[in-house]
């Protein structure tokens, strides 16, 4: 099962040198980030056609979870919308994508640390 969330906006080469840090250590977290120009449902999705993602992940699953937090969250998504069009042209829109059991993982490293 998965969960997706949206991070925020961030500028794209802040975006661009988190993904390459992550990228040198790489390791299947289970989580990946997306990003986008746009705040919309066929921006994100299209995203998933350009991400390499573990080859287990299935991409309508993928789909669906997006599709279903776009509608249950329009007063979120909304706000990223205003947040995104209000920021410079440099600017992206940021989400995360992740199996719901690497996300209780990561919190729980975070809570042992």
């Amino acid at each position: 099962m998965f969960t997706f969330n949206i991070i925020g906006v961030s500028p794209v080469l802040h975006f661009f040198n988190y993904q390459q840090k992550q990228a040198q250590c790489y390791y299947s977290s289970g989580i990946t980030y997306l990003s986008s120009h746009r705040c919309s449902l066929d921006a994100v999705l299209r995203t998933l056609d350009h991400t390499d993602f573990d080859p287990t992940w299935k991409t309508e699953d993928m789909a669906k979870t997006i599709i279903n937090f776009w509608l249950s969250n329009l007063e979120s998504v909304t706000h990223w919308q205003r947040r995104l069009k209000d920021a410079d042209a440099q600017t992206i829109l940021v989400s995360r994508i992740a199996y719901t059991e690497a996300l209780r993982y990561e919190l729980e490293d975070l809570f042992n640390e």
